[in-house]
């Protein structure tokens, strides 16, 4: 079965172009890939409040470090809103711009989203872009925020560079949620990679371990683009793209112990602080 979409164009229109961008990304939405639950903003909300320290950990953040007074904010890779949501009920800030790939988060969650966490859907402006290029003008933003977000970039150094451009003089870059992995970790995952490949080459009966090596992280689930980065690795990747960093511990796991226990080699919940030097 084919996916559906429009019908092929009749020979007589030959001469014109079908654009069917809009269409192959709305069939490609991430929130789909990503399940169910991204479906219903009051349950998302209640999972994310009950079932992971995501919340609790951003809450440790003091947004007054980072904003000057109508302060304009961008949240990249927002996905339902909820720290969009947050942000605008701080009164310093004047507008918020929540940016996210999927339309139909942007579009059917993150307004119910923003009505749930209390927050003031009048400042917020969505727009549904992938995270580069980035169509705004140089020095338009205050401070740029990300929640889990920033290592799904396929191509970190350039939306590094493209988020210098837009932010201020003295403006940040917040990296929410972020899970630096411990380097022992990452190379076990990289050699069981390897290992499975030279097995597979090699001709022999075939093994499966999903994921892709690259120069300093790991792609450990293709389908969502989840790559993994030791503290290491975020220290140069900042440093190559003329920002100083700040690595904040929140000194919690992803999830609570009722919920899930952490894994032997499982990374702590890390805030990312970017300041251009």
């Amino acid at each position: 079965m084919g996916q559906p979409g429009t019908q092929l164009a009749s020979p007589g229109d030959a001469r014109r172009i079908r654009d069917v961008r809009l269409e192959q990304a709305e069939l490609e939405d991430w929130s789909a890939a990503a399940g169910e639950s991204w479906s219903s903003a009051r349950e998302l909300w209640a999972h994310l409040r009950t079932h992971t320290n995501l919340i609790a950990a951003s809450d440790l953040v003091d947004w007054l470090e980072f904003l000057p007074p109508r302060a304009r904010v961008l949240d990249l890779g927002c996905g339902s809103g909820w720290l969009a949501a947050k942000i605008s009920r701080v009164p310093e800030v004047e507008r918020v711009v929540a940016w996210d790939s999927s339309l139909r988060l942007l579009r059917d969650v993150l307004p119910t989203m923003v009505a749930e966490v209390g927050g003031d859907i009048d400042k917020i402006e969505r727009v549904c872009g992938t995270f580069t290029p980035l169509p705004l003008e140089d020095d338009s933003i205050d401070l740029v925020v990300m929640s889990s977000a920033f290592h799904h970039a396929a191509q970190p150094e350039a939306l590094l560079d493209e988020l210098r451009r837009v932010l201020g003089a003295s403006g940040a870059i917040v990296l929410l949620n972020e899970t630096p992995w411990p380097s022992l970790g990452l190379l076990g995952f990289s050699l069981r990679l390897m290992l499975v490949h030279l097995w597979n080459v090699a001709g022999l009966p075939q093994r499966r371990w999903v994921g892709e090596m690259g120069d300093d992280h790991v792609l450990y689930d293709p389908r969502l683009g989840d790559r993994a980065y030791t503290a290491r690795s975020w220290r140069v990747l900042a440093r190559r793209a003329g920002f100083s960093i700040q690595m904040r511990d929140t000194g919690m796991f992803s999830y609570p112990d009722d919920w899930r226990r952490p894994g032997r080699f499982e990374p702590k919940l890390t805030h990312i602080v970017l300041s251009p030097r």
